[in-house]
């Protein structure tokens, strides 16, 4: 069962990071009024799982745990606002 409009939020370990993850998606949930973001949970089931990376290396993706599941790769600040237009389109469909 997918939750509508809920996006789960996975932090890298944040060994390396090259910008404040933290506010690049306080500023996405800002920008996206209307869609709920919570930190992601193992029982849950989400209409996308953002997977939020520090650097390039994303190594987060390779967790078994998100095998198969429905996620969005997020690395750099350019990525936050290419994913927010994404987003109002998802909003348009009701996810």
């Amino acid at each position: 069962m997918r939750t509508a409009g809920i996006i789960g939020l996975k932090y890298c370990g944040g060994c390396n990071p090259y910008y404040d993850r933290e506010a690049e998606v306080k500023k996405l949930q800002l920008r996206c009024e209307g869609v709920e973001f919570e930190a992601y949970r193992t029982e849950r089931a989400y209409a996308k799982i953002f997977l939020i990376c520090g650097c390039p290396r994303t190594c987060i993706r390779n967790k078994e745990i998100f095998k198969g599941k429905d996620c969005v790769v997020l690395k750099c600040p350019e990525d936050f606002l290419e994913i927010e237009s994404e987003i109002k389109q998802w909003q348009e469909k009701s996810f």
